[in-house]
């Protein structure tokens, strides 16, 4: 079955003017104010915890950075600057988790 417009019967819309006068806008005095959450700090699970340090690990691994990477203090300034409640390891505690890793 073909179907044609012809056998469809359309109407016409009229179109109404908008009135674009607006309405004067009155400001109302704030009745309470929002907390500003700047110094707000995450806090990790000890899942968590665990978690990012298995990607951390992983991410040192496949771009063959050296665990001794991690002690050095620019790059712990940037984990404590964006991650201020991140505890960092050391790279002897990044080999023995890696080792543990893999055992598992």
């Amino acid at each position: 079955m073909q179907l044609s417009y012809s056998s469809y019967s359309v109407r016409k819309i009229a179109l109404k003017p908008i009135n674009l006068k607006s309405e004067p806008i009155i400001k109302q005095p704030n009745k309470c104010k929002q907390s500003v959450l700047d110094n707000y700090m995450f806090s990790f699970t000890k899942e968590d915890q665990k978690e990012l340090k298995s990607l951390l690990i992983y991410a040192f691994c496949s771009t063959r950075i050296p665990f001794n990477v991690i002690e050095n203090n620019d790059f712990q300034a940037f984990l404590q600057k964006a991650y201020p409640s991140f505890q960092i390891s050391s790279c002897y505690t990044l080999s023995n988790l890696l080792d543990r890793e893999y055992k598992d």
